[in-house]
């Protein structure tokens, strides 16, 4: 490695408090910081570092950041997950912690993908959960390294021999600019607080987060270094159990495809042809009319069981409309699980959307993902979108 990258060493620009250094991000640098909570997510030389606890946990995690490099030696400074000193035992739990990471996730890649399809140059966004990957190496308490559950665990003493990578598959951290959807990420950080601050553990909030688990394995990159078929055909699969797991109702009942689509059908489309029950399904051996998102669902949930069902499978098995032509279903499963979330969001809150909410939903949020998906529905690019900006309700 050519020597370590330097850490800027400045005052903190925050409204006073104690960090501590946690996580590192190998794969991802944000461009601006997160602050939700004891929780920040920002770039390994945001000045909240200046502000770090005394102490051996801190020191370490100070060294590890330094010995980062791209995978043939230029040094770089990855992005970290920042606690607050003395925050609550009860947010520093794993699944606190997973499950605030995963939201933060799955509003980046909704976003990510919205922008990539509507786009007119290349967009270089984190569209994958492996850009949210917690680094492998954690600084311990008493300033050990140790492991983060994986395949070999231990401990480590020789910090000063620790040498850090992103993954080869994304070689190029710092040239991927995230944004995340404002609105569902604001709404995913009301119900986060719903279940680890005021200690909830209603059904509904149980199986949001269990379903954005399921989503994130879904957004890892389908590749096992030999990309195949069934990489992505798992890909698919793993979408579908994250619908199913989001609209589960319940332990008396079962869910299914049908089940799944109506939940669907409740989301308010900004466009009138995204709403238009203009396709013809059919579930459980009957007709069914359906919207777009519908069909896409449909789309889904024909792949998956053509993958793990042991039918012939082919490449266009993996775009809509069984078309090369057409977008790749892992493209359209995080844009229309992302809507799907804020059905569950909406009543788990039990708020609507503000008239300021709503004007940045559209620009910002939804509006984009809507905006994609005629796109995807036409396989034609719409051009200047000339809606008239939504008013409060």
């Amino acid at each position: 490695m050519r020597g370590g990258a330097k850490l800027p060493v400045m005052k903190s620009t925050t409204s006073g408090g104690l960090w501590n250094l946690d996580f590192i991000f190998p794969n991802l640098i944000p461009t601006k910081p997160l602050e939700i909570g004891p929780f920040c997510i920002c770039a390994g030389t945001d000045s909240r570092l200046g502000s770090l606890a005394p102490g051996a946990l801190n020191a370490t995690a100070t060294q590890l950041l330094k010995k980062f490099a791209k995978v043939f030696g230029d040094a770089y400074i990855p992005g970290v997950l920042l606690t607050r000193d003395g925050a609550p035992r009860r947010y520093m739990r794993g699944e606190a912690v997973r499950d605030f990471r995963n939201s933060y996730a799955l509003a980046t890649i909704e976003s990510a993908v919205a922008l990539a399809m509507i786009a007119t140059g290349s967009v270089w966004e984190p569209r994958f959960a492996d850009h949210f990957l917690f680094g492998y190496y954690i600084p311990l308490k008493d300033g050990y390294v140790g492991t983060l559950d994986g395949i070999v665990q231990g401990v480590n003493d020789e910090v000063a021999k620790f040498r850090g990578q992103p993954s080869p598959q994304i070689a190029l951290p710092e040239a991927f600019k995230p944004s995340v959807d404002p609105i569902l990420l604001s709404r995913l950080m009301a119900a986060w607080r719903l279940r680890y601050g005021n200690r909830r553990g209603n059904y509904q909030l149980r199986k949001l987060f269990r379903s954005l688990v399921v989503a994130f394995q879904a957004s890892l990159f389908p590749s096992d270094g030999l990309t195949s078929i069934s990489d992505v055909g798992l890909r698919i699969a793993t979408w579908v159990s994250a619908f199913e797991v989001l609209f589960h109702p319940g332990a008396r009942s079962k869910v299914n495809k049908k089940l799944v689509l109506d939940e669907i059908g409740t989301i308010d489309w900004p466009s009138p042809e995204l709403n238009r029950r203009r396709y013809r399904l059919r579930c459980e051996g009957r007709p069914y009319r359906a919207n777009f998102p519908q069909a896409i669902y449909d789309e889904l949930y024909a792949a998956r069981n053509k993958f793990l069902h042991g039918e012939k499978v082919t490449r266009i098995d993996q775009h809509l409309k069984r078309s090369p032509r057409r977008i790749p279903l892992t493209m359209l499963a995080p844009l229309l699980f992302g809507a799907a979330v804020r059905v569950l969001l909406d009543r788990i809150l039990g708020k609507p959307l503000t008239g300021e909410e709503r004007t940045e939903d559209f620009f910002l949020g939804l509006g984009k993902v809507d905006e994609a998906l005629v796109e995807a529905r036409t396989g034609k690019r719409v051009g200047p979108r000339r809606r008239a900006r939504p008013t409060s309700p």
